[in-house]
């Protein structure tokens, strides 16, 4: 039987072909932050929030392709490619519901969110709406690719994003402003993922495994715990806008320090997504994934510290990269510096979360409920400044990679759920 050592062998190759990929889709993040905070000013900071807006909101579709990438690898692992794509089919009607609801919901929200961020421009607002619903469209896709292990087709989603996304939105802000500028960010993913097609339709008469109950609890239970963890990483920009808007200079300030120092939260994006499958593959092949788990940690681990000693030692020259150079940038270094410090361990708490969910983990998403309502009333009771954010975000991120770890290392690796076709 291949042991975790193996497996890790087996997946190295994607790994650094994700890499690559998620390198340059963070490289073409670093030329539309670049060229947004010089176009649009002051209004980057709208901007700014509009994308926490979105990554929070997303984070109800990050939940459900993290349970439908766990369900796609178990199906792959045990009965081929066929079946598994054609569950994907089969959830579509409820995945579009689902998309309808929640831009529903954040058209009902407008006015008062427009109100709470104070928004400059309401069309932006509602492009942002959009940017979420082409969103769960697109984690779909990428749960199917994650689950069958086809990295390279994945990759080349990455790849087709990385080439759209400064392009795309550039040209629209240079004609729409702000509005324009959401609007292409909108349309990104779905020339992202415009290739799946054919593999749909090649299985669109192949039949589904069958589930014995409705997955209700798995999603459910997913969604909750991704919308918690991406509450921690971006309520902080929302808060601060609202307490500081006024002063739009310092929420310029701490925004583009946020969007440097919470880059941490990418740099191991593709450990995470080869991470995920490897581990539901390992479960429902009835192997103990701890071991891979750890081998996992420890690579991100040292991508993490390696990202952190080039910041340190070159963030004059990395924010002018980012920012271009801005008269503000000696008042955003250091900042940046601490948030990337801060931001760190939630990378690190992220695969360990996501080992909780394949493993069905009791306690950690009790775990990050009680610690994202401490983090909640630091931030509006406790920070009086953006160091002060900062260090609320430190604290939380330190106390949930703890948390977790110790959830998780008490977990049995087998309770016998992950391998229901229930799930």
């Amino acid at each position: 039987m291949p042991t975790a050592k193996d497996s890790l062998k087996s997946y190295a190759s994607s790994a650094m072909l994700l890499t690559a990929a998620s390198a340059l889709l963070n490289l073409s993040m670093v030329v539309y932050h670049r060229e947004m905070s010089g176009r649009l000013l002051d209004g980057y900071a709208d901007l700014a929030a509009l994308l926490g807006l979105v990554n929070i909101t997303g984070a109800l579709a990050n939940g459900v392709g993290t349970w439908m990438t766990r369900v796609f690898s178990h199906d792959a692992a045990l009965h081929g490619e066929g079946p598994t794509v054609a569950r994907l089919i089969r959830l579509l009607p409820r995945l579009g519901a689902g998309l309808l609801a929640i831009t529903a919901v954040l058209a009902v929200m407008g006015p008062w969110m427009a109100s709470y961020l104070q928004l400059s421009s309401g069309p932006a607002y509602a492009w942002a709406c959009v940017t979420v619903a082409s969103g769960l469209g697109i984690m779909g896709g990428r749960a199917l690719l994650q689950g069958l292990h086809r990295f390279h087709d994945l990759a080349l989603s990455y790849l087709v994003d990385a080439v759209a996304r400064p392009v795309v939105p550039l040209l629209l802000a240079s004609v729409g402003g702000l509005a324009g500028a959401m609007a292409g960010t909108a349309v990104v993913p779905v020339l992202a993922m415009a290739f799946m097609a054919p593999l749909l339709w090649r299985h669109r008469h192949s039949k589904p495994v069958e589930m014995a109950v409705e997955p209700v609890a798995g999603p459910l239970r997913d969604t909750v715990a991704m919308a918690l963890f991406s509450l921690v990483c971006f309520l902080d920009l929302f808060l601060f806008k609202h307490a500081f808007g006024a002063d739009k200079p310092l929420v310029g300030v701490y925004s583009r320090a946020a969007v440097m120092g919470k880059s941490f939260l990418y740099l191991g994006s593709a450990v995470m997504l080869v991470a995920l499958p490897a581990l539901g593959a390992a479960a429902a092949r009835r192997r103990d994934p701890w071991p891979l788990l750890m081998r996992f940690m420890g690579a991100l681990a040292a991508l993490q510290a390696l990202g952190l000693a080039v910041l340190w030692a070159f963030t004059i020259p990395m924010l002018k990269l980012l920012l271009t150079d801005l008269p503000s940038l000696p008042e955003i270094a250091p900042l940046a510096r601490w948030f990337a410090l801060a931001a760190a361990p939630l990378a690190l708490f992220q695969l360990t979360l996501l080992y909780s969910l394949v493993v069905h983990a009791k306690g950690m998403v009790t775990l990050m409920a009680v610690v994202s309502v401490a983090y909640v009333a630091s931030l509006t009771w406790l920070a009086t400044g953006p160091y002060g954010y900062v260090a609320c975000l430190g604290g939380c991120s330190m106390t949930l990679l703890v948390g977790g770890l110790v959830v998780v290392h008490r977990a049995p690796a087998f309770d016998g759920q992950h391998v229901r076709e229930a799930e």
